[in-house]
């Protein structure tokens, strides 16, 4: 929805409105364009609303305290001695062709006692 920077009158109730406002405040009509072109320009002071007044705060600092670990601070830093050679992906329990193997004996066992269940 457009605003517009001028009051305008509601054409439905004829109420004067303030700049900004997205609808009219007697009867909630939303102001056409023929509303926001045809400005009011004497507004009215509307006495049973009160002006808008945003309170101020003072701002405070706050200054946190150094980091203290109550350890020495020493000038070598711990690096742990790393082989990059030795990194691997971790191992499974068993390798792969033997865990491939039991879902297959699986799947024939399965299709055998199937096939004998048909029979009787």
């Amino acid at each position: 929805m457009a605003k517009t920077e001028t009051a305008w009158r509601c054409s439905q109730c004829g109420a004067i409105n303030e700049p900004g406002s997205r609808a009219c405040h007697n009867c909630g009509k939303w102001p056409s364009l023929f509303d926001l072109q045809a400005g009011v320009e004497d507004v009215p002071a509307r006495s049973n609303q009160a002006t808008f007044e945003p309170e101020v705060f003072e701002t405070e600092t706050y200054e946190a305290p150094p980091f203290e670990t109550g350890m020495p601070v020493s000038e070598e830093t711990y690096e742990p001695d790393v082989d990059t050679d030795e990194v691997d992906e971790p191992r499974s329990r068993f390798p792969r062709w033997i865990v491939s193997a039991i879902w297959i004996a699986g799947l024939v066992v399965w299709f055998i006692v199937n096939a004998l269940a048909d029979r009787g």
